[in-house]
């Protein structure tokens, strides 16, 4: 018997005992192992009842509930998309497809051991074509100069609108001036302009529109010194945009001045464009701002930002939504994409992007009455929930994920049944948890009290929310124990998880779908 011969039979061995369920969960473990190194070494021999044997114990419930049950799952999982079934094809198709039917019916660990691994799957781009060019010397122009070259015709009723200088023309349309202190924000500036040339030619499909703002360039170059500087400002650049350029689809009166059907459309939109550019390998890394602890963003290493993977609590995430990066005519801030190469990369930001359109549609029902939330006079949590149309939230979350899949896989997605069924569902649960405010507490824990000197400590709560007169109750108490400030709404209590758990489970489903349905088609296999 040649050693290839014995090594196939004893691994029918343990095939056989899995199948059998004859096995415990360690012995499981190291079955599924032993099998995954064989097929490393043997990979001609894979057979139908490998394939079984490995897929119905990651069917089975009957370690669901073990405390490692995760690492049994990932090694499964990873076992279904090794080069032995991926590069089999008679195995490649059916094993995506059985891992993608699980992310409906597993639990959590099986969704997110599937995620991972699908997640991983090697996807076709070259982002690398979207190098951005090195900032030549900028020419230099007087704020006025440069108003004058856009076409602006009334100076004196120029505004500010954060650090843009803006000018309304008689046709509606925006001239703006946008300004940069530090040469980092200059290179940031210049980075954005040279992404608005990108998108004059983006093609978009019937019915969706995007108008990119136009960039104004002296010999070529779109970054300008700003002569004598500006109010502090040494450079800018400068654009005009459609009178919607800062229209977002959730402030304060926006359901009075478009239709819902306007409304589920901006979503729309957008959703397709972060979808197409992430197959593109280009990311919008700042949709909105997303913080698991903003008072902790000096002493993490993550800067306090929110990995939604873990499912922890998500902090003020109505001010997150206060300022989007998606507006009726389309995405704005292009200073904030980036190009990525690795698709196990990509798996987080598509979750990125989906939680920050859901969560900003949630804060367009929130926002019809903004000054609605924390606590009632008798000391309750404000119940918003007469705000919320969970139809027509529904429908926009339905609209998100179909637009964001057919442009991140350039296939039509449309949710099947059981995809229905979890988008109905979710509706239900963000009215509650989007709708009363239950969690408002966030902790100052002492390390982060310490750092801060009496000033800072004052100038932090102020910051907070916390009114004047109740800043020295904060401070004869500081240093001394962990101080309890009301900041919210967030989506759970602090250092708990998400108050919303369904939903970090439909991000891990929806990634993993995206990436193997384009995997699929990028492979010759249909979707089905």
């Amino acid at each position: 018997m040649t050693i290839s011969i014995f090594r196939q039979k004893s691994r029918e061995v343990l095939e056989t005992r899995l199948l059998d369920e004859g096995l415990d969960f360690s012995a499981s473990y190291m079955a599924v192992k032993d099998i995954r190194s064989n097929l490393e070494a043997i990979p001609e021999t894979l057979t139908r009842q490998t394939f079984d044997s490995i897929s119905r114990t990651l069917l089975s419930r009957r370690f669901d509930k073990q405390k490692q049950a995760f690492f049994l799952h990932r090694e499964i999982v990873q076992t279904l998309v090794s080069a032995p079934f991926i590069h089999n094809s008679p195995f490649k198709a059916d094993s995506i497809r059985f891992l993608r039917g699980l992310l409906f019916n597993g639990n959590r660990d099986k969704k997110r051991a599937i995620y991972e691994s699908l997640g991983s799957l090697d996807l076709k781009h070259d982002c690398r074509r979207f190098g951005i060019e090195p900032c030549r010397r900028a020419p230099e122009l007087s704020v006025d100069a440069i108003f004058k070259k856009l076409g602006a015709l009334n100076p004196e009723a120029a505004y500010w609108k954060g650090r843009s200088l803006l000018q309304i023309q008689p046709d509606g349309g925006i001239c703006a001036v946008k300004f940069a202190k530090s040469g980092e924000e200059a290179l940031k500036l210049h980075k954005e302009a040279v992404w608005m040339t990108r998108f004059d030619n983006f093609s978009m499909p019937s019915g969706l529109r995007f108008d990119p703002p136009s960039p104004l360039a002296v010999q070529g170059r779109p970054l300008f010194a700003i002569r004598n500087g500006y109010k502090g400002f040494s450079h800018a650049i400068a654009y005009t945009a459609p009178a919607d350029y800062f229209d977002y689809p959730n402030c304060t009166g926006i359901i009075q001045k478009y239709s819902k059907e306007r409304i589920r459309d901006v979503f729309s939109r957008n959703a397709w464009l972060l979808g197409k550019l992430a197959s593109m390998g280009v990311i919008h890394t700042a949709v909105i701002p997303l913080f698991h602890n903003r008072v902790q963003q000096d002493r993490r290493e993550d800067l306090g930002h929110y990995d939604w993977e873990h499912g922890g609590r998500l902090d003020q995430w109505l001010e997150s939504c206060r300022y989007p990066n998606i507006a009726f005519s389309g995405l704005r801030d292009f200073e904030h994409l980036d190009c990525i190469s690795r698709t196990s990369k990509l798996r987080r930001h598509i979750g990125e992007h989906l939680l920050s359109l859901i969560l900003i549609a949630g804060s367009f029902f929130r926002n019809q009455d903004p000054e609605l939330k924390g606590y009632d006079n008798l000391g309750n949590p404000v119940d918003a929930r007469h705000l919320f149309d969970v139809q027509l939230l529904e429908g926009i979350l339905h609209d998100i994920i179909c637009h964001y899949g057919t442009g991140f896989t350039g296939n039509s997605f449309s949710p099947e049944n059981q995809l229905c069924d979890e988008i109905k569902a979710l509706s239900g649960e963000l009215v509650q948890a989007m709708g009363v405010d239950n969690h408002m507490e966030e902790v100052l824990r002492l390390e982060d009290q310490n750092r801060l000197d009496d000033e800072s400590f004052r100038k932090f709560l102020a910051s907070r929310g916390v009114r004047p007169d109740e800043i020295g109750a904060y401070e004869s108490r500081k240093g001394t124990e962990n101080l309890s400030i009301s900041t919210g709404p967030h989506l759970g209590g602090f250092n708990q998880a998400i108050s919303v758990p369904r939903l970090i489970d439909l991000l891990f489903t929806l990634s993993a779908l995206f990436i193997s349905n384009r995997y699929l088609t990028e492979n010759g296999f249909t979707d089905s």
